[in-house]
């Protein structure tokens, strides 16, 4: 994904797009974006803190010692506890080792179309498990929001560019 901000940048700054240029770029990105692999759209993370778990696929609420408000799970420790949850649910604990904290992994967000009705899910490195395939799919959508969308954020807004959603564009037919 870096390589495409860079192209956006350079274009920007030094081909000096427009902002129907950059509109065109992001879009045509998308439509790209949408067929890289679950590597190449995944954040790359530390899994530092860990939680507890009340029972398959349920998260542990803890209580904010300061404010006494209950507070969420983080997104990669709750990733990472369904990756370990799901990896023995289906019998693949000897093949695929459990996320531990300290290690570095990889975090994405999922469809929710998934038998667990899970929306993360975090691997380490390089080891997306191929029983997952058929499984889960990448939120390709919530993932370019993320890493490409939000990295533009700022830099759009000082070029004054417009705000594009490329999931709802439509094709027509002006005649």
């Amino acid at each position: 994904v870096k390589q495409y901000l860079q192209e956006i940048y350079e274009g920007v700054i030094l081909k000096g797009w427009t902002d129907q240029d950059y509109l065109s770029y992001v879009n045509d990105l998308y439509e790209k974006f949408k067929t890289f692999s679950v590597d190449e759209i995944s954040f790359f993370k530390g899994y530092n803190t860990e939680r507890e778990s009340d029972g398959f696929l349920q998260m542990a609420q803890t209580v904010n010692p300061v404010t006494g408000k209950t507070v969420g799970t983080t997104g990669i420790a709750k990733a990472a506890t369904y990756y370990n949850q799901i990896i023995q649910k289906m019998g693949l604990g000897k093949k695929y080792d459990q996320l531990r904290v300290g290690d570095k992994c990889r975090f994405l967000y999922i469809e929710e179309s998934n038998p667990y009705r899970i929306n993360v899910m975090a691997y380490k490195d390089g080891q997306w498990p191929t029983e997952f395939n058929g499984v889960f799919k990448p939120d390709y959508k919530k993932m370019f929001e993320k890493t490409v969308l939000d990295a533009l954020k700022a830099f759009r807004q000082a070029c004054k560019f417009s705000e594009c959603d490329p999931s709802k564009q439509v094709a027509f037919d002006i005649f």
